[in-house]
């Protein structure tokens, strides 16, 4: 069933797998062949426009043969199968190499069991335009590529990243892939990772030396792309407006500014993403994700605080600190969520005798609709409001203590839904307030935790994949010439790559560097002494 970008086929029958299959790769004949496994295909279409990306499930023995009419990569996430191109001929597996079938050339696939798969589809007018772009050279077809690509390293391992992070958010409702920053940044990443990192017959254009564009061109393109932080750039488009190569553009660009151009189209996502947050009242910090062309959050959490020395929701809250309803961000809250005005009155006082910043809400619903969830504090909530349980939903961080009802097994359910302590019916001041200090004591602790979490990921996200695997093995105690030898690179290199990989973590020996490494802040959950 089709649904905008996103649509789904699940089909037993060949002939309804048979005309997909020509609809989407070309002239290809879809044959069953014997096996243990009954046919199925059941397929998620993810439409980027020049880009399509298929996680597949396939069951039973498949073999395709034909003409392939766009370019296609074919990658395993389980089980293995057989490719040929008419020239070569490969087996196909998870985490050892994948398949790419070329525009206009044979393609032959072939699999005898129960696999996961996923297809990268490109439209070869779009490969061949973007292969213009990056050479400043005329290409009159589409580019003819090898059929293996490793997926261990290099292009083979970006695009699989790629491919197993679609599959995983698949079934979530893709929500990235509404916004056009992601698609247009998805589309040329995949792109350029398959014409600049596998080998091709246009290859030797890539090869040659770039010439070195007007050193004027960078601050053109500098304007432009601050410009248009807010909304998608194609590094075609900066192509036409310089009249030159991309190659010759960044080539300049890294001798002028000493940065990639990469980089500074992220740096300006980012910092456009972070006016919007202290500017704009509708943008949360997870749209704020793909505001910036991030498709993790983790990624664009760890940029972010690396950038600007916090968080997007630290951002985001210091913003809201004008409106006269939200309290300091930083001086945790009991947000007393209960409709029984006597005992509302009583948590009230006790609360406030006890020093504590006290809030009072007279439904679920109305206070996650307030949208207190990332306020520092603990919630004490009444279970006997018909609408509780979106507490747990809406706002999971946050630590409650429950007051019970009569129902055992209401309470049992709220300690199910993750409850910090439950209450029973007779509680006294003396409990409740003991409760609320050990939940507060558990909410501190797990912010200082997310904290130092975030400037760990900031950390390691700050090392390039070379710097990254130089220090994973000094860590491990080898030698520079050791490394060198394992990783195929001069022990000059590795001198480099380790001197600019400790400097980012912070680090001067090779005993504080393991240490860095292995030290990624754990859960806090043990760290909060159990209330008296």
């Amino acid at each position: 069933m089709r649904t905008g970008r996103h649509y789904r086929l699940e089909t037993q029958e060949r002939e309804q797998a048979q005309a997909f299959i020509q609809q989407v790769f070309g002239d290809l004949r879809l044959d069953l062949v014997d096996s243990q496994f009954a046919f199925e295909w059941r397929v998620d279409v993810l439409d980027l426009g020049p880009v399509m990306v298929m996680p597949t499930v396939v069951s039973g023995g498949v073999r395709l043969d034909g003409t392939a009419s766009n370019t296609i990569i074919g990658l395993q996430s389980r089980g293995q199968a057989r490719a040929g191109d008419g020239r070569d001929e490969i087996m196909i597996a998870r985490d050892r190499v994948a398949a790419v079938y070329s525009a206009g050339a044979r393609a032959e696939w072939e699999s005898d069991g129960d696999l996961q798969s996923s297809a990268v589809i490109f439209q070869p007018e779009f490969l061949r335009r973007q292969l213009e772009l990056l050479t400043g050279t005329t290409v009159l077809a589409s580019p003819r590529f090898s059929l293996e690509l490793p997926t261990g390293d290099g292009a083979g391992a970006g695009i699989g990243r790629i491919c197993q992070f679609l599959l995983a958010e698949v079934p979530r409702g893709i929500e990235p892939l509404d916004h056009p920053v992601v698609v247009a940044s998805l589309c040329d990443t995949l792109a350029r990772a398959l014409l600049v990192g596998h080998a091709h017959d246009f290859s030797d254009l890539l090869a040659r030396a770039p010439k070195q564009a007007d050193p004027k061109l960078v601050r053109q393109v500098e304007e432009y792309v601050r410009a248009h932080a807010s909304g998608p750039i194609s590094l075609g488009e900066l192509a036409l407006l310089t009249g030159t190569s991309l190659q010759a553009i960044e080539a300049t660009f890294k001798t002028q500014r000493g940065t990639t151009l990469s980089a500074f189209i992220r740096s300006s996502r980012l910092e456009h993403a972070r006016e919007a947050l202290l500017s704009d009242p509708t943008l949360t910090p997870t749209r704020a994700v793909y505001v910036a062309g991030f498709l993790q959050p983790e990624r664009f959490v760890a940029e972010y605080f690396l950038a600007f020395g916090e968080h997007p929701e630290e951002t985001w809250r210091r913003a809201r600190q004008g409106h006269a309803y939200v309290r300091s961000p930083e001086v945790p809250t009991v947000f007393v969520i209960c409709d029984e005005p006597r005992r509302c009155a009583n948590l009230h006082a006790w609360l406030r005798a006890a020093g504590h910043g006290v809030e009072l809400f007279d439904s679920a619903r109305a206070f996650v609709r307030g949208d207190h969830s990332m306020r520092a504090g603990c919630v004490v909530l009444d279970l006997s409001l018909a609408d509780h349980a979106l507490v747990a939903e809406q706002a999971p961080r946050l630590p409650r203590v429950c007051l019970a009802t009569p129902d055992v097994a209401i309470a049992i359910a709220a300690m199910k839904l993750g409850a910090h302590d439950v209450l029973s019916c007779s509680f006294e001041s003396a409990e409740l307030l003991g409760a609320v200090e050990t939940a507060l004591g558990r909410d501190a602790a797990q912010r200082r935790v997310a904290a130092e979490r975030a400037q760990w990921s900031a950390r390691m996200a700050s090392l390039s994949p070379r710097e990254l695997e130089v220090c994973e093995r000094v860590a491990r105690g080898l030698l520079n010439k050791q490394v060198a030898a394992e990783l195929g690179i001069s022990e000059a290199t590795v001198k480099v790559h380790r001197a600019r990989g400790m400097a980012k973590l912070g680090v001067g020996s090779a005993v504080e560097l393991l240490h860095v490494l292995r030290s990624e802040p754990q859960s806090p959950a043990l760290d909060v002494p159990p209330r008296p």
